[in-house]
Order: C-alpha cells, then sequence, then structure tokens
C-alpha cells in the first residue's frame, strides 16, 4: 500500500517528483514516510506511477530510519562479560562497518560486532594500561572455527563494542549471552585437544544447546529467561 506523509512544511517552490506540478494551498505536497527530500508528490497517481523507480532507495531509507535494538559490551576487569541494551539507528556504521562473529553466522544467529575505537588495536599491546581496553566477551565471539584463537585485532586494545543481529532484529544482551556462552563451550572443546568441535558448527546444535541453557538458568532462579523465546 502506498502511503504519504501530510507532514510537509509547504513551499511554493516544492514540485512533485513526476508531473512537476507545483505545491498550492489546493494541492499541497505529500512525502513518502520514508522522508528522502525528492520523494513528493501531488497525488497517489503520481506516487503509484513512480514506485517501480522509488521503491528500493525508499526501503534503504526506511531502514535507515529504523531505531533498533543492540547490545555494548564494556571492556572490564571485573566481569568477563559485561551487556547493556542500547538503541541505535538503522543507518549506524555497525551494518557497513561492522564484523560477522564467526560462530553467530555457522550457527544461523549472524551478529555484527563494532568497535568504538577506530586506531590499530595492536598498538595496544605496549599500552601502560592495556588491560583496560581488553575485552573478553568480544574476543570469545571472534574466535576462528578451525583454531579456536580470535585473531590479534579482537584479543587486546579492543574497548567498547555494540553487537547487533545482521537481520535488524532486536538484540537482547540475554540473547547474546546464549551466543557468548556458546563460544565459552566451544572454546573448552579446543582445549580437552579435540581440535574444532565440527558437531556444535550447526543451527540444530546451538537451538539445542539453548533449550538447555534456559532450561538450566531458569532451575537457578533467574527468572528473566522467561522472556527468552526460542528458538533465537
Amino acid at each position: 500500500m502506498i502511503m504519504t506523509d501530510s507532514s510537509v512544511t509547504q513551499s511554493s517552490e516544492l514540485r512533485c517528483k513526476v508531473c512537476s506540478a507545483l505545491s498550492s494551498p489546493e494541492k499541497p505536497m505529500q512525502r513518502c514516510p520514508c522522508k528522502l527530500k525528492d520523494a513528493l508528490y501531488c497525488s497517489r497517481d503520481c506516487q503509484a506511477s513512480d514506485w517501480n523507480n522509488h521503491k528500493s532507495e525508499c526501503k534503504s531509507a526506511r531502514l535507515a530510519l529504523r531505531q533498533i535494538q543492540v547490545v555494548e559490551l564494556h571492556s572490564s576487569q571485573a566481569s568477563p562479560f559485561n551487556p547493556n541494551e542500547t538503541i541505535i539507528q538503522g543507518s549506524h556504521a555497525i551494518f557497513s562497518q561492522g564484523f560477522v562473529s564467526p560462530v553467530s553466522q555457522i550457527v544461523g544467529f549472524p551478529l555484527l560486532v563494532y568497535r568504538h575505537l577506530q586506531d590499530n588495536p595492536l598498538d595496544y599491546l605496549t599500552h601502560p594500561q592495556r588491560e583496560l581496553y581488553d575485552n573478553q566477551s568480544v574476543t570469545f565471539l571472534m574466535i576462528d572455527l578451525k583454531s579456536g584463537f580470535a585473531p590479534a585485532k579482537w584479543q587486546q586494545g579492543v574497548g567498547t563494542v555494540t553487537v547487533a543481529r545482521q537481520d535488524r532484529k532486536p538484540l537482547t544482551k540475554l540473547q547474546l549471552e546464549m551466543v557468548w556462552s556458546y563460544c565459552d563451550a566451544i572454546i573448552e572443546r579446543f582445549g580437552d585437544g579435540e581440535g574444532p568441535p565440527n558437531y556444535m558448527y550447526s543451527e540444530v546444535a546451538f537451538q539445542g544447546w539453548c533449550r538447555e541453557y534456559k532450561r538450566d538458568a531458569l532451575l537457578n532462579g533467574r527468572k528473566q529467561f522467561e522472556s527468552v523465546v526460542l528458538p533465537l
């Protein structure tokens, strides 16, 4: 269904994108809800005739306007997992410059990770307070599937990061906790000398593990997990 936004400040210089008709009190311009500057129409007929040309940019603009719940992970010496839910715009750089967590991707719940610091993390190898920028939560999320180790740039100088779902759906800290804990379980398998635990690298294995994790959390009195809907 084609819709317009009537909240357009009218001006005699506003023109319809299709027929170039000038705005007037009798025939005011309507802007598409995507808010693009040139998406002005004098009628639904004109808007409908432009839809095939406009729909792609309309979708992109609407995504950029969306508010999306994500999770920030802060570097912390007190706790290896220190999440905080927050809201970002759909135009945030994470969706164009973020890095995909390898484990999350292979289990069918792809997460993007965006480092707030824009300098070279390897420069922190000799930083006098390098431990303040370590972020074990992120290091776990970014482990390599074959070696069980994260690349060097995710092992130091990470600082605070934002984590979002690649599909732009809301991400809760409890969902992220499940993914992070799954990464931890994978690292333990490497520690046992088993090599890559390929049997854990599937959506079926991950969702089964999540069901057990939620059950155990509830048995341990963590009632907030009642809100977690499975499968993720």
